[in-house]
């Protein structure tokens, strides 16, 4: 499939029909004709193998519908047949969901020739952007700006920015939007697969971590 590819490593939803449930499955490989998914105990069965089933996920900013054939069904061990590119569907622009995050980052306000490291303090955070504090003046919209982003389990990156809101917070510590527009889209994957995983972590523990606003 030129037009798309399968985010190896990932979780992805998987339905066994249309408006039926949607399940959480981990693909595991892929090659020219294969797509191998782990799936969840409660699809593991001796007596029922699909026929087809449609994968659904996040690549390159945009949401896509998978069809596939089932070939063979072992235990949590599902291998369904790579689809022809022209069965996938593009269907809508993704949203990325904001979470609630607190960690310590390093911004670099690039205006005027400034480059002295900030270390602000994110309020919540998405695969395009993040909302910080700091007593620090970041510059004013439209600045460009060097994000360094640090998250738990993903390798350190430095990306371009852009100053896209400023608002007045507690305690003449302002709140800054930042938009990034430098991060590659693998890294891009990886940080929205974070945010997906923080929020199934919430869930689990009965809160939800996200935020109204979306990016």
């Amino acid at each position: 499939m030129p037009s798309v590819d399968i985010p190896v490593g990932y979780d992805v939803k998987l339905s066994l029909r249309e408006g039926g449930p949607q399940y959480f499955v981990r693909v595991l490989d892929v090659n020219h004709e294969t797509i191998v998914l782990r799936v969840p105990n409660e699809l593991v069965s001796d007596e029922f193998t699909p026929e087809r089933v449609t994968l659904s996920f996040g690549f390159r900013n945009f949401a896509w519908e998978v069809p596939a054939s089932a070939n063979a069904v072992y235990d949590h061990w599902w291998f369904v047949e790579r689809p022809d590119e022209l069965a996938c569907r593009r269907f809508q622009r993704r949203a990325f969901v904001r979470i609630a995050f607190e960690a310590g980052m390093a911004v670099i306000p690039m205006r005027h020739g400034i480059q002295c490291a900030v270390n602000v303090q994110t309020e919540n955070i998405s695969a395009n952007g993040c909302l910080v504090k700091t007593p620090q003046s970041l510059g004013s919209i439209g600045d460009p700006l060097m994000v360094r982003l640090s998250l738990p389990g993903l390798p350190q990156v430095s990306t371009i920015s852009e100053l896209v809101r400023v608002v007045d917070g507690d305690q003449d510590e302002p709140l800054y939007g930042i938009h990034f527009k430098g991060l590659k889209g693998h890294m891009q994957e990886q940080l929205a697969q974070f945010i997906a995983d923080r929020i199934r972590g919430g869930l689990i523990q009965g809160q939800d971590i996200t935020c109204a606003e979306q990016n």
